[in-house]
């Protein structure tokens, strides 16, 4: 199965998760980087905002994903949401992709109710996978990867 990794990262999390799951399973991975600066404290609270209110961003990105079987969704929690430039990536390319999967991280939120945005903005996924940074062992990440891996099989 052809398969695309995507992520957004503010501080590098989410890129070190897509690209721990796209070596188990031999896929692309792309970052997807918008027009907006989240970098210190004022990009921390901005990022807040913008996530809360579930808005939209320029976007940048190469590979399309109509090309891949699967495209796993890789992306931090922002106050409850997930950033602008996700938004924008699944609500843009809904229709070109064929099958989706979603991992999100948090330091405490609760994820279930960013599932469901996600999936009201694309479809509904094959596989999730949460990871709550706080309440977590590197070990307990490690194994929740794997099981999200085989369910992907």
């Amino acid at each position: 199965m052809k398969t695309l990794v995507v992520y957004f990262t503010r501080t590098g999390y989410s890129k070190m998760l897509a690209e721990n799951i796209a070596g188990k399973i031999n896929a692309d991975t792309e970052q997807i980087k918008d027009d907006k600066n989240w970098s210190g404290i004022l990009g921390y609270l901005k990022g807040g905002l913008y996530g809360f209110s579930k808005k939209m961003t320029q976007i940048v990105y190469s590979k399309r994903p109509e090309n891949y079987d699967l495209v796993i969704i890789v992306a931090p929690i922002w106050a409850g949401s997930v950033p602008p430039a996700i938004n924008t990536y699944c609500k843009k390319l809904k229709d070109k992709i064929n099958n989706i999967a979603i991992v999100l991280n948090s330091e405490s939120s609760s994820l279930d109710s960013t599932f469901k945005h996600i999936e009201n903005l694309t479809k509904k996924s094959s596989a999730n996978l949460g990871v709550i940074k706080k309440k977590m062992t590197v070990h307990d990440i490690e194994n929740k990867i794997e099981k999200f891996v085989e369910e992907l099989k």
